[in-house]
Formats: C-alpha cells, structure tokens, sequence
C-alpha cells in the first residue's frame, strides 16, 4: 500500500527572506534535479474552447495503452519492508508489482516526483545503499516510494538509473497536465465588457483540485491590491461572466509552490492549483508575491499609471514566455466529465 504521512512538499513563498524548505523527520531531499523547460501548448488550429472543463481524477481510471518502459526498481512501504518490484510505465500513469499482484496508479496535474533519502532501514539493507525517489499524489495524501540500489563503487551509475526513471514519470505528469488546457494566452489586460476586471494584473486558465478525485479547468484572475488585499477570482472561462469562487490574498495568506522535478502546482490558502508549465508558475507566484509585498508595506492604493505600469512588468514575462515555448494540439489524457446545467 502506498505510505501516508506528513513528509513536507511544499515550499511557501511567503517569507521576506525568500523560498524555504521545511523537511519531514523521516524524509531530507537528495541532490535535487534542475528543472527541465517544458513547453507550453500554443495551439494553432481551432478558437479557444469556452465550456467549462472538469476530469476526473479517480484511481479507478484505467491505464492507456502499452507499457512504453518496464524495469525493475526496490520497492518501500510505509511499515518500513522493501522488495524488488516490476515496474512499468504508461502514457498516463505506472504500474507495479509487490508481491507479484498488479497496482495501477494513474498520475495525474496535482502529483510530484522527485529524489529523496530515507532514513533508517536494516544491517542488511540500509537505506544509505540506495538511491531513492518518491511520487506524491498530494491531493490524495498518498507517496510511493522507490529506489535504485546502488552495487558497490556504481555510486554514479545507480544515480543515473534513478534519474532516468524519475525523468521519465515527471514528463508523463507534464504531458498529462497540458493535455487537459484548452488553446489560450495568459493576459494582463482587463476585458472592457466586464467591469470587475478592470484592476487585472494577470489573468489565465489554471487547474484547480475541486475535489480530490475532480480537477476543474478555471480561468483565474489575479487583481491589484486593494484596501484589504487582493482579489484572486475564479470564472468558468475567459468571458469572466459566470464567477466559480473568489479568495481574498491578504499579507497573511499562505501561498506555496510544491516542491519535485518540474512539478507545475502550488498552492493559495489551501487550495491547489496547476498551470501548463513551470515557467507559468513562476509568473503566477511572482505576481503574487510582488502583491504580498505591497500589502506588507501598506503601499497605496494603485493609480491609473501604476496599474499601467505593472501591467507593462507581466506582459513582458509573458511575451518571453510564448516566444519559446510551442505545443502541439493533444486530446485529454483524464477522462472528462459531464458539466451540470
């Protein structure tokens, strides 16, 4: 079964200081990976889809496919036992086999992999003679544990063989992840035909955990400071007529990015988000600490020219973001669920 437990995997964006870390007891992270640009999907054909998308994000969802790599990797529960397993990966997802019976897991925008160290272990197989990884479905509360062991002085071999793996699982995750968004821009720009936009400092589609086994496709819009913070809406879609929730980003919300290789979620107040690519959460989680900045300092009350002004800072990032970044079309790797009336 899959370990539970409280092993941290976020990192608030809430300090003055920066980006921090807090690790689990159990659980220190391992030479951590740079992050691999993925691309963003810039569609070319078709107009940008206005109905409301929701995916299911269920364990009962069945693989896709053929097995596209097989392997075999040691396996760590959470009552401490280790086995070697069979491995397989999937266009959606990773199978594996303890105790020779299948387990499916079917990765989905809001789980993370990355390298780890655990502790512990036993005489005979200590966990300092592997190197480990894990993938978290966070919403789900769940991690699986994997390693590679390392045969004597194959340090950088064993390493190798991790890495491949976890590379691997975090470009299925990303794949998946892109495969559900619809043909958009991220925009700065408020919509003349809505007036309670006209404080729009960012605005774009986001993957939002509905429910732990939902995620809903919304189009989110970040607004200026106000008197008692900022305004963080949630629309159905970029005509921003039919408002899904709205949080309020004070000096004191928490607000923090998840922590594994390319992972592309963080989090606002507890809720989860995902954007098409790392690069978009940069821009996202930049602009809102430059707001939690400015409600720190109790900074006035934005004029005409500086909503201009911070307008012109995002769109630049934007710019530099779409002009490298290109996709091709791709159908959802979730199955997509009915819109009630």
């Amino acid at each position: 079964s899959p370990s539970a437990g409280s092993m941290s995997i976020c990192r608030c964006v809430c300090s003055r200081d920066g980006f921090w870390d807090a690790l689990g007891a159990e659980e220190v992270e391992d030479s951590p990976m740079p992050n691999t640009k993925i691309a963003v999907p810039r569609r070319d054909n078709g107009e940008e889809e206005l109905e409301f998308r929701r995916f299911a994000m269920d364990k009962s969802q069945p693989l896709r496919g053929r097995a596209t790599k097989h392997g075999e990797l040691w396996y760590f529960t959470g009552d401490g036992d280790a086995e070697v397993v069979s491995f397989e990966l999937f266009a959606n997802g990773f199978q594996f086999y303890p105790d020779c019976r299948p387990v499916p897991v079917v990765l989905t925008p809001f789980t993370l992999v990355r390298n780890c160290k655990l502790q512990g272990g036993s005489a005979a197989l200590p966990m300092s003679s592997f190197k480990v990884f894990k993938v978290a479905c966070f919403t789900e509360g769940t991690s699986y544990y994997f390693g590679v062991r390392i045969e004597e002085g194959l340090d950088a071999e064993a390493d190798l063989k991790r890495s491949k793996w976890v590379v691997e699982l975090s470009h299925i995750i990303s794949t998946v992840n892109q495969s559900l968004f619809p043909q958009f821009s991220m925009q700065c720009l408020p919509l003349d035909s809505v007036s309670g936009t006209s404080t729009r400092l960012l605005a774009g589609y986001l993957g939002f955990a509905d429910h732990c086994d939902v995620l809903a496709v919304v189009y989110a819009e970040l607004h200026a400071h106000g008197r008692l913070g900022a305004r963080f809406v949630l629309y159905e879609n970029s005509f921003c007529t039919r408002k899904i929730s709205e949080l309020l980003i004070t000096q004191l919300s928490t607000c923090c990015e998840m922590i594994g290789i390319n992972c592309t979620c963080f989090s606002v107040e507890g809720r989860h988000f995902s954007c098409r690519s790392p690069q978009e959460r940069k821009i996202w989680l930049r602009a809102i600490s430059n707001i939690k900045v400015k409600l720190h300092h109790r900074a006035p009350l934005p004029s005409e020219q500086d909503l201009a002004d911070y307008r012109l800072s995002v769109c630049e990032c934007i710019k530099v973001l779409e002009a490298s970044c290109v996709l091709p079309l791709m159908d959802p790797l979730l199955p997509r669920l009915k819109c009630l009336a």
